[in-house]
């Protein structure tokens, strides 16, 4: 791997839509020249083309990856950012010359750094943004689209604070949190270091916590095992332990890079001039041979209470909270686990046996959640047509739609260790890799969930590696029922996208 050198940016001049400058970052040893830039000519004018067609010339390079950072202006104040990832093919033995062989188009915000690092099967950092680059003979073409901006626009760090701060969108404060579609991460704490090929099957996250949740994530699937000092709970997938970030340093100390740590990190820095909604909801379990130490277990419910107990949404079998009552109380954390059999172990600590029966949702009762079917041949299919129908034939029904209840929707296909392609040397096809089933299905996933009846019935939706294309179908299906309230209150027919024009202007809010 190169040592992260130079890398360019290519900004968008907003009077003549030409290329006009190049401007210095941090990346791999990728260049273009500011010669083969000006080689480029006129990029098209007006607004409906400014997001045509273009190509930039094969560079050479000193390594197999490289990025390119665009900075797309929207009008005098507003830029959209995006970068290109790049693979390239390796150098031939009488040529230095290397043509790219794959890439793919990220979208970045303000906020985020710009992606550095090597290209991990084609992913960008923050999610690849479909149908928007592909290599045409040694040239790379870049499609920036209306839908592009469209999903630039939202700020995902607080979509859902943003979406209830309209006029249209604020009666979402005043109904159930089980109205709103949450986007979610599947195994959410795999994102740790390991041997190449072994961490291929156990990963399923390219980000860490913090990241996902600036990236708009709102469910978070987090599993945990328990370290030999007995004190400290690490990720774990399967029996591979180790897998992320641990929860916590201790029941006293939060650290900075903990997972406790990384969301009070997102709260502390949160904006101050705006009032914040977003919800989360955590799907927490502890491996059962953990279960069975009482000690341990009273020591991984404390370090959960003592860190973020001051934003935890008190459990009601009765009643589900809206978003103004958790704004104004401030808790922004709902809880779940399972209460099997973790009465009597917690009992000999009154005080954490009452902090849990308070603030952990029980996953074993269906009075708020019907939990999301799994049934394993269909998940392990490779065939994402089944999985909808075994999901569809499970949860789309009144209770779906009378929105009393969570659902999830497991829209991931799992490795299948009895697959011909189990153990292929084609790293396309690997069969016992999350990432390369992801990199094929979360495409499909998007063009699932822009179905009319996902947008109406869709609770809680998670996947593998996360695009930016899944997390703003399943945010879109939140502001899809806002239009159709909005609609049917003007008995008007519901418009299935905003126009350019919109777009354009709710970018420009960025």
């Amino acid at each position: 791997m190169n040592l992260l050198k130079k890398v360019v940016a290519i900004d968008f001049d907003n009077q003549t839509d030409n290329l006009v400058r190049v401007l210095g970052g941090y990346g791999s040893s990728f260049h273009v020249s500011e010669e083969d830039l000006n080689k480029m000519g006129e990029f098209p004018k007006g607004l409906y083309n400014r997001w045509a067609t273009i190509s930039l010339p094969t560079a050479t390079s000193e390594g197999n990856w490289g990025w390119i950072y665009l900075s797309a202006r929207i009008d005098n104040d507003t830029n959209a950012y995006f970068s290109i990832c790049i693979s390239y093919s390796r150098p031939g033995l009488f040529s230095g010359e290397q043509k790219p062989v794959a890439a793919g188009l990220s979208m970045r915000h303000p906020w985020q750094p710009w992606p550095q690092g090597g290209i991990d099967i084609g992913y960008g950092v923050n999610g690849l943004l479909s149908d928007s680059v592909e290599v045409q003979s040694g040239k790379i073409i870049i499609r920036l689209l209306p839908k592009h901006i469209r999903r630039a626009s939202i700020d995902y760090r607080r979509w859902l604070s943003d979406l209830t701060l309209t006029q249209e969108g604020s009666w979402l404060l005043d109904a159930p949190i089980t109205h709103l579609r949450f986007p979610g991460t599947h195994n959410s704490a795999t994102y740790g270091e390991g041997w190449a090929l072994i961490r291929e099957n156990w990963c399923c996250q390219n980000q860490n916590i913090y990241q996902q949740i600036c990236s708009g994530i709102r469910y978070f699937d987090l599993r945990f095992s328990t370290r030999s000092d007995l004190v400290t709970f690490s990720p774990c997938h399967g029996i591979k332990k180790d897998t992320g970030d641990i929860l916590a340093v201790s029941s006293t100390e939060e650290g900075k890079d903990t997972i406790v740590g990384q969301f009070l990190r997102y709260f502390r820095e949160e904006r101050k001039d705006k009032p914040s909604n977003e919800v989360f909801i955590l799907g927490v379990n502890l491996d059962t041979q953990s279960n069975k130490r009482e000690k341990q277990l009273v020591e991984f419910w404390t370090q959960w209470f003592k860190h973020l107990g001051q934003y935890l949404i008190p459990h009601d079998a009765q009643t589900m909270p809206n978003l103004r009552q958790l704004r104004e109380s401030g808790r922004r954390i709902m809880l779940w686990s399972s209460h099997n059999n973790l009465g009597y172990k917690l009992s000999e600590n009154p005080e954490i046996y009452e902090l849990f029966q308070k603030y952990v949702w029980s996953t074993d009762e269906r009075t708020f959640s019907r939990g999301g079917c799994w049934i394993e041949k269909e998940w392990q299919s490779g065939d994402y047509n089944r999985l909808e129908k075994a999901i569809v034939a499970e949860h789309f029904n009144e209770h779906s739609l009378a929105r009393n209840h969570f659902w999830q929707a497991q829209l991931q296909l799992t490795p299948n260790f009895g697959s011909k392609d189990f153990l292929t040397t084609d790293a396309t096809k690997r069969f016992f890799s999350p990432q390369v089933l992801a990199k094929d299905g979360n495409p499909q996933v998007a063009l699932l969930l822009q179905k009319e009846e996902w947008k109406d019935h869709m609770s809680i939706v998670s996947v593998d590696f996360p695009t930016t294309d899944v997390i703003y179908e399943v945010v879109d299906a939140n502001r899809h029922q806002v239009r159709v309230r909005e609609a049917i209150q003007k008995g008007e027919p519901v418009p299935a996208d905003p126009p350019l024009e919109v777009a354009f202007q709710q970018a420009a809010q960025i």
